[in-house]
């Protein structure tokens, strides 16, 4: 136990690789490095040579990778103050309810195993005697005297019985009256209050109730760190969105302009594109109406000409017949 302790000691002061050559140093963020040492506090130190003792801790206690922890821009941010308080909240959920157990054994008055042993007792008796009874009725309506007679002795003597246990169950709660116990907030264990000086002092210089001290002190602690971080992180947060916000708000109103212009370029092209079809339906409208008017004159020359040579044909005919006759 000396060298193993003076191991210890050596390897939080100069560390796990003292002994090695090799160049690799650990680092905090190894599997074989105990977080709880990181986050502040290891649980294997509570309880030592005490019935609730965790042991030695398995992983590296080294004050160089907590520096280096806490030096980094990772410190109060991988969760490992989450994790202590989560393991320490066991043990204070744990004796939360032996507090409680404690308290309701107190007010019925089952503080010890040999209350409860006298009370399985008495029922056992009761039940005994319940049984008897009804043997022995139904014993006396077959007519069968000399059973109901021995029953009878046996019923008696339990009565004897369970009348003293009674008596002993009452004094029992008398004495544990008297010696007025209470249970403390703290652990849960019993103090006597008949030599409340004595039994105080002890109690309160006891290594488990002073483990549980520690352990409400750590957690007070480690709810101040946590908060005042997250505290951090939120206003950190906060700025990041109101950034966040304002960029938003920057990027909408240059979307909303790129939208607006994009829109009146688009009634431009589609004015000057149906200005275009107007004029090219204009301009087709007029071609179409001048080759109209040009086949209506040709085809009017055409008559014309028709006409003419029909009247120039009919007078040469008259002329032919004129000289024939």
């Amino acid at each position: 136990m000396a060298l193993a302790s003076q191991a210890a000691l050596l390897d939080e002061l100069m560390g796990i690789n003292r002994n090695s050559n090799s160049k690799k140093d650990p680092h905090w963020d190894d599997e074989s490095v105990c977080k709880y040492y990181l986050a502040g506090f290891c649980p294997h130190e509570l309880f030592v040579n005490t019935k609730m003792s965790l042991g030695a801790c398995p992983k590296l206690h080294d004050i160089n990778l907590l520096n280096k922890y806490k030096n980094s821009s990772s410190f109060m941010k991988v969760g490992f103050e989450k994790l202590l308080k989560k393991f320490l909240g066991g043990f204070v959920r744990d004796v939360q309810r032996k507090i409680e157990v404690n308290k309701n054994r107190l007010e019925n008055g089952l503080f010890s195993g040999t209350e409860i042993a006298i009370q399985k007792r008495i029922t056992m008796k009761e039940n005994e005697i319940n049984e008897t009874v009804e043997t022995i009725e139904k014993l006396g309506n077959e007519g069968r005297i000399e059973e109901c007679q021995f029953l009878n002795n046996q019923l008696e003597e339990k009565q004897k019985e369970l009348k003293y246990d009674k008596i002993e169950l009452e004094n029992h709660r008398k004495s544990a009256k008297e010696k007025q116990e209470d249970v403390c907030n703290i652990c849960g264990a019993y103090i006597s209050k008949n030599d409340p000086r004595n039994s105080i002092e002890n109690h309160v210089s006891g290594r488990i109730h002073c483990g549980y001290v520690r352990i409400n002190e750590i957690l007070e602690e480690l709810d101040k760190t946590i908060d005042d971080e997250s505290l951090k992180s939120l206003s950190v947060k906060e700025d990041n969105n109101r950034r966040d916000g304002r960029e938003r708000k920057r990027s909408r109103r240059r979307s909303e302009k790129d939208s607006s212009r994009s829109r009146h370029r688009s009634r431009c092209r589609t004015r000057s594109r149906s200005h275009e079809r107007k004029h090219k339906h204009a301009e087709s409208r007029t071609e179409r109406n001048s080759r109209k008017s040009e086949r209506q004159r040709t085809r009017s020359k055409s008559r014309t000409r028709k006409h003419s040579s029909n009247k120039i044909t009919d007078k040469w005919k008259i002329r032919d017949s004129r000289n024939g006759s």
